[in-house]
């Protein structure tokens, strides 16, 4: 009974890492120091930051597909003069990638906060390069905007179309299951 449910317990395992390792993860971060941005130079201007995440360099030979990406944004006193419901056209804190707008820094007051944005990388993302971000902001001179950092975030699947293909984890769940009848039934005879 020992060996079956040794047996059982390493398949688990196994099929847990198999079903899991498809996906990779690349993160890179771009740490600020803070970056306190200062004001624009008139009231009615807004003033930008940029700053670059570098892409991964994936073989060419390999089949890539993206799964989900995103950047998060660490900042204190985002949003701290924009008021929806009575200027709601008068967006402030705005993030942009290769200038599509990924949408505003969340935040309220002296809080500092964390702003995850969904992002549609382009085409090309997986040949490496430079990926250029961009904050338009307004800040008040008693509460500027600080940056902690940018974490650029991509889970990808890559397949090598030289190999054979992996059989799905139910595949290997009914062959493994077949297995320790198998053995099961041999144990019982002894």
């Amino acid at each position: 009974m020992k060996k079956i449910k040794f047996l059982y317990c390493t398949l688990l395992m196994l099929l847990t890492l198999t079903a899991t390792g498809w996906a990779t993860t690349y993160t890179q971060t771009v740490e600020f120091d803070p970056a306190i941005l200062s004001n624009p130079p008139s009231a009615a201007s807004v003033a930008s930051f940029d700053w670059q995440h570098l892409l991964p360099d994936l073989a060419p030979n390999l089949v890539v597909t993206l799964l989900d990406a995103n950047l998060s944004v660490d900042a204190q006193n985002a949003n701290d003069n924009y008021d929806p419901d009575l200027n709601p056209t008068n967006l402030n804190d705005l993030a942009y990638m290769e200038g599509v707008l990924l949408g505003a820094l969340d935040g309220n007051g002296m809080s500092r906060t964390t702003t995850i944005f969904d992002l549609s990388l382009p085409q090309d993302w997986a040949t490496g390069g430079l990926l250029d971000f961009r904050l338009d902001y307004f800040t008040t001179a008693n509460n500027p905007i600080q940056l902690f950092s940018s974490i650029l975030t991509i889970e990808y699947q890559l397949t090598d179309p030289g190999m054979a293909p992996v059989p799905e984890p139910s595949t290997l769940i009914l062959l493994g299951g077949g297995l320790l009848g198998l053995f099961a039934v041999k144990m019982r005879k002894k």
